[in-house]
């Protein structure tokens, strides 16, 4: 994909519009992150844990 502006874009503008939200981006890479404010998880790791009462963005902040 284009620049890292642009593969935020949609996610920064959610979270304008919604505050109360917590964006957060899955991906196929290894290692989670925190990229321009956007918490940034490997996909096969959230959905190891996925369940209605998960709350990821509790305990899978970046370390």
């Amino acid at each position: 994909m284009g620049s890292t502006s642009g593969r935020f874009k949609g996610l920064e503008a959610f979270a304008e519009d919604y505050l109360e939200a917590t964006p957060l981006l899955l991906y196929r890479g290894k290692e989670r992150h925190q990229e321009r404010g956007i918490l940034c998880l490997p996909v096969e790791e959230f959905l190891l844990r996925v369940h209605p009462s998960y709350r990821c963005w509790e305990d899978l902040s970046v370390k």
